[in-house]
This record gives structure tokens, sequence and C-alpha cells, in this order.
């Protein structure tokens, strides 16, 4: 139960970080071309 938990945990966290580094990404990318670029 306790190993469930913390994989949901880990799950949600890492989650989080990767919607994080997508918009940072996203923004950059967004700057370097004006045309086109989703």
């Amino acid at each position: 139960m306790a190993l469930l938990m913390g994989i949901i945990f880990a799950t949600q966290y890492y989650w989080y970080v990767a919607k994080v580094i997508y918009r940072k990404y996203k923004k950059q990318s967004a700057l370097l071309c004006e045309t086109d670029c989703n």
C-alpha cells in the first residue's frame, strides 16, 4: 500500500515537473519563431 502511494506521488510530481519544463520550452520556441510554431 505504501509502495502504491509512493508511485502515485512520484507520478504526479514528475507530471508536474514535465508540464513546467514543457511550458518553458514552449515559451522559448514561441520567441524564436513567430510563424506556425505549436
